[in-house]
Formats: structure tokens, sequence, C-alpha cells
């Protein structure tokens, strides 16, 4: 934890030897060549006249360093808006930079003693200490055409900060706040760099012209302009007549477009997509669609920060036969087709929702929580039967798949399920809350209906009739 009475901030220049006025009187060590991040104490502020560059280097070291990551970095001068989004703040004067620096050093001090500063949590830890979202920026030669270079700053050169996004998202500990803006990727690669062609609806030629076309009455001929012209006026290239009035000897096809390759003449061309990465080409229907979202930290980020890292606490959890998600809806589909075959094979679905564990995590701490956790997953592994099945949908959200489970079979298991609230209850009162859902399915289901709609079926009626462990 950072004391505040001793930390300092180090003025560092970039392409100027002198301080800028309103930072002279102030109390810092003035450094014209960068020191190393673990030298900082408080922070630093980086007086950048014309080398952004080795600005933008030095902050990338400084945000990247475990010990220097969360340190206030904030830019003096006229720094470019992209520096700018990197840093904490740019600042007129010593006083506006020493209020900045006391806010974010009170939010550091609220982080637990002994954290393990990765990536991912100090990337959360920004967050919550500056109370801010992340912003994505145009990228073109990003594979999502954006990018999020506050990301990117705790991040080694050659990883993607989308991917780690997108990984923190389903872990719901980032969560999208507003759309930004909506990109269409390759199918087969994934990437945004698309480029829209005009085809032939035939032969699929990219050599295709725009001309006007002329209709003759007289033999129906449609045909470029250029082709009616002759040296006495208009007239049909296929019956030689003369055009003289439109609309009674002639008028403009609806025709447009003619194929150098093929000949045909034809009113609107096809699109295709054509990926310039792979150069795969399909219908721009059929391309992925990904939303670009500005992220903040979730409630269970903020829990997460606030506990030096919650996760691996739900991931005790993952003891109970786990599968994968996406494999879990494929054994329910593959049960939903057998029981349309054999009516007598019954299946049963049981949903456990965990709904106070970061009060818990609040309250108690995380070792204590860990504790909790591991005997309430201890006591379910005992009535889970080798042949089931489980998942985590959600960070708190299980479901156990019962195969061959009848409705008797499935309510024994669920009142069980329920009782095993009571082995959580501490002599302080503080127990484990989950809500619950079961379900037998019986062969009745329409056609249409798969694993995602009966699991989001499921997940609507979560603790709907109030009963908690």
């Amino acid at each position: 934890m950072l004391d505040r009475s001793t930390t300092k901030l180090t003025l560092v220049t970039f392409g100027s030897q002198e301080p800028l006025r309103g930072f002279e009187t102030m109390s810092m060590d003035i450094k014209v060549e960068p020191p190393e991040p673990t030298s900082l104490d408080g922070g630093c502020i980086l007086q950048v006249k014309d080398d952004e560059t080795a600005a933008a280097a030095y902050l990338q070291r400084v945000r990247a360093t475990p010990t220097s990551s969360l340190l206030p970095v904030l830019l003096a001068g006229a720094p470019s808006r992209e520096l700018a989004e990197r840093a904490d703040a740019v600042v007129g004067d010593a006083h506006e930079a020493r209020e900045l620096a006391e806010r974010i050093w009170q939010a550091i001090a609220e982080l637990p003693e002994g954290r393990d500063m990765d990536e991912e949590y100090g990337l959360l830890a920004y967050l919550y200490t500056r109370k801010t979202a992340l912003t994505p920026i145009k990228a073109p030669c990003s594979p999502l055409f954006y990018t999020y270079p506050l990301a990117a700053l705790f991040l080694k050169p050659e990883e993607d900060p989308n991917e780690l996004l997108l990984q923190l998202q389903h872990r719901s500990l980032l969560m999208p706040v507003r759309l930004f803006d909506r990109v269409r990727l390759c199918p087969e690669c994934g990437k945004a760099q698309i480029n829209y062609v005009d085809v032939c609806p035939t032969c699929s030629s990219i050599d295709i012209a725009k001309h006007p076309f002329l209709h003759c009455f007289t033999c129906g001929n449609v045909a470029p302009q250029e082709s009616f012209i002759s040296a006495s006026g208009l007239q049909c290239p296929n019956c030689r007549a003369r055009l003289r009035h439109i609309g009674t000897d002639y008028d403009r096809a609806l025709e447009s477009y003619q194929c150098n390759a093929c000949g045909l003449s034809f009113i609107e061309p096809d699109v295709v997509a054509r990926c310039m990465a792979c150069d795969l080409t399909s219908k721009p229907e059929s391309l992925d669609v990904r939303a670009i979202p500005v992220l903040a930290l979730s409630d269970k980020g903020r829990t997460a920060v606030r506990t030096g890292g919650v996760e691996d606490v739900y991931a005790l959890l993952d003891r109970l036969n786990y599968t994968h998600p996406k494999m879990f809806e494929e054994h329910i589909n593959w049960m939903l087709r057998m029981l349309k075959r054999y009516p007598d094979a019954p299946f049963s679905l049981i949903g456990i929702r965990l709904c106070n564990v970061p009060e818990i995590v609040d309250r108690l701490g995380r070792q204590q929580t860990y504790q909790l956790l591991e005997t309430f997953a201890e006591r379910l592994r005992q009535l889970v039967r080798s042949t089931d099945i489980a998942t985590r949908t959600a960070l708190d959200t299980i479901w156990l798949l019962l195969p061959r489970t009848d409705t008797e079979g499935c309510d024994t298991l669920h009142s069980r399920i329920l009782a095993l609230g009571e082995a959580t209850v501490r002599a302080d009162g503080m127990r484990l809350e989950f809500d619950t859902v079961s379900h037998t399915e019986s062969g009745t289901r329409s056609d249409g209906d798969d694993a995602t709609l009966l699991l989001a079926q499921l997940s609507s009626r979560m603790g709907e009739d109030h009963q908690r462990a």
C-alpha cells in the first residue's frame, strides 16, 4: 500500500530539457532520461514535447511492470488524443496533478495486500481505481478493426487485447455498457478486413461496367447506348430501325450493367464479401456479426478486485463431473432426440444459482468463503452420480444433467440439494444462499426446441418458488 506522505511524482521529459510552467515549484524529481518503472515512487508526469513514440513506450513499460502498473501516469504539455487516451489525464499545473494523484492513491489503498498483480488483475484493478471504462478506437490492422489501447498497455506486444477482454466478459468480470460499433467478420479466419465487391449475377466475374442502356420498341433489343449511335443518329443495331422519339420508338432500359466476361446485361449486380486476409469469398449474410462495446467492471469484477480475485472460489464448483457448456448442450440435444424415439428414457435437469457469494467475500474474506464453498461442493458431489454431468453457464450458475431420471428421482435429488444449505450455516448466521429449478423432460417438447431454449426457459424460472436453502 502506498504511503502518501512520502510518495512523490517524477517529472519525466521527452523532447524537452525544461519543465513546463506550473511544475517548477512542485516537489518532484525531474528526469530527462526515463527511470526504471520499479524506481517510481508515487507515479510520474510525462512531459511530452515532440517525442510521443518514446513517451508511449515508457507508459507501456510502467503499466506492464507489476509493481508500477497502478501508479498514476499523467501527461503535461499538448499530447495527441491517442496518447492522452492511454494515460490517466492531461494536467496543466502541479496542484491539479497532486489532487488527481491523491484520488488514485486513495483508491489503490482499498485493494488487498499481497495480491497477485498479473495482467488480468492489473487491468481490472486499474478500472476499479480510476472508475473508468474501456473505450475502443479504430485500428485498421487489428483483426476486429478496433482495439482497446488501455487494455493493451497491460499485455505483451504480441498479445491481442480483444481476446483477453472477450474472456473477461465470458467470465462476467467485464460487462458492456454501451454499443460503440458493430463489425462483420470473415467466417473462416474471423477478421474484419472485408472487401465488398460487385459481381456478375451469372458468372460472378468482377469485370462489369455500368452503362446507359436503350430499349428498341420495334424489335425489343436492349443494348448499351453507344451501340445505338451511328453517323445518321440513333439506330437499332439489331433491326436497323431509326429511333427518333423517346417513349414512342425507344426508351431507357432498366438494365444498367454489362458483364465484360459473359456479355450479360442486368439491372443490379450481386454483392460478395471477400476477406482481405484469407481470400475467402462469401455472401454478406453469412458473415459473423460482432458487437464492439464500451466495457466496464461488473459487480463480480469489482468484487474480484476487492478480494484479490474471487473467480478461483467459484472454480471449486467445476469438480462435479464438469463438462464444457457447449458439450453440455450437445448432450441435452442428443437426449431430446433419443426421447422422441424412446419415450421410456426420460432425463432431468437441476439448476443452482448461488446468490450471495460476493456479499460473503466482503464480510468474511476470500479464505473463509473458499472454505464455505468447498463444504457445499463436497456435499453436492456426494449426491451426484457418476453418470450425471455438470457445467457452469455463468460464474455463479451450475446445471446438473441427470440421464434416465424421472420426476420422482429428480424431486428427491432436488430436495436433498435444498437441504445442503443447512450445511453452510455458520455460527454468526452467515450462510450460502442459492436459488434452484428442476425439470423432467418427458418427450412432449416441439421439434424446434433445443438445449439453448430449454436452459433459457429454466433459467428464467430459477427461484420462482422462492425456496432458498
